[in-house]
C-alpha cells in the first residue's frame, strides 16, 4: 500500500538531513529520504499488513520515531502527530 510519511516543522537540528524508513512487516520503498521530503510529505510502498513505520535519522543524532498508520478515505496518511487527514 501507498502511504504519505509526514514530520512536522521543529525538527531539532541535529536530525538528519538523511533518514531510513522501516515497517514492522516487510519493506519500505523507497526506504530512505531527506529531512525537506519529510517536511513536504513522502509517499512510500509498505506491506498491506505493516501497521508501524519507523523513521531514523542518519545524521549527527540518530534518534528514530515510529508512527502508527492510519487509514482515511481509502488513503493512508502517517505523520508525528499521528492523526489522520485526507491525500
Amino acid at each position: 500500500m501507498i502511504v504519505v510519511v509526514t514530520l512536522n516543522s521543529g525538527l531539532g537540528a541535529d536530525l538528519g538531513p538523511n533518514f531510513t524508513l522501516t515497517a514492522n512487516v516487510g519493506t519500505v520503498s523507497p526506504n530512505t529520504a531527506t529531512k525537506a521530503e519529510l517536511l513536504a510529505g513522502k509517499s512510500v510502498i509498505i506491506d498491506d499488513t505493516a501497521t508501524q513505520v519507523t523513521i531514523t535519522s542518519t545524521g549527527t543524532c540518530t534518534n528514530s520515531l515510529t508512527l502508527n498508520v492510519w487509514y482515511a478515505n481509502n488513503y493512508i496518511n502517517i505523520n508525528n502527530n499521528n492523526r489522520t487527514t485526507n491525500v
